[in-house]
């Protein structure tokens, strides 16, 4: 009669393996680079996956190098020179701003009407502020074949607000900078240089 192999007890090696010594590893899961990271109470936290690829953007970034803004004044000609220079002296008041004519990041546009008395005597003034904000739009150019039509990029200015101040005539500069202060406060976020 022939012998048989003995074969290996794979229960009694099992129970060896669990009563072997803990791997440092397996003690402080923390230590091991490949388990997830775990919080105090032991359970695995996992990362937002949107969170990694489009990151909050950083607390307290520092103010852009540059902000082009386009005044335009519509008033009286007795005082559309005069808002003129108090809103373009306010603007010049934050290091970040620079006045143009083309090329405008925004357009500030500023409407001066005095307010009269039935008896047609002037008694204040209300200066009325649009701002609109150039953006880039995908137009077609409707001269090229429709076989050849590529998208192309044109500035186009969007509607972002408008607000009023009123005042007396005699308080006009301090009018045109509370109204630089609104524009500020709603869209730059700028600071003011020191001066």
């Amino acid at each position: 009669m022939a012998k048989r192999k003995k074969t290996p007890d794979l229960l009694a090696d099992r129970e060896s393996h669990e009563r072997s010594p803990t791997p440092a590893r397996a003690k402080n899961p923390s230590a091991d680079p490949t388990l997830p990271a775990t919080d105090q109470a032991g359970v695995a936290s996992t990362a937002d996956p949107f969170t990694a690829l489009f990151p909050p953007p950083a607390v307290g970034e520092p103010a852009p190098s540059s902000v082009r803004i386009k005044l335009t004044v519509t008033a009286g000609e007795d005082m559309a020179h005069e808002v003129e220079e108090h809103v373009a002296q306010a603007l010049s008041a934050f290091p970040y701003v620079h006045l143009v004519q083309a090329e405008a990041d925004w357009t500030l546009i500023v409407l001066g009407v005095p307010i009269q008395s039935p008896n047609g005597k002037t008694s204040g003034i209300a200066l009325s502020a649009v701002v609109t904000k150039t953006v880039t739009q995908q137009v077609r150019d409707s001269v090229r074949s429709a076989s050849l039509l590529a998208p192309a990029s044109a500035p186009v200015e969007a509607f972002r607000g408008t607000w009023l101040r009123i005042g007396s005539r005699h308080r006009i500069q301090h009018l045109c900078e509370q109204l630089v202060a609104d524009f500020n406060d709603r869209y730059l976020h700028t600071e003011r240089g020191e001066g």
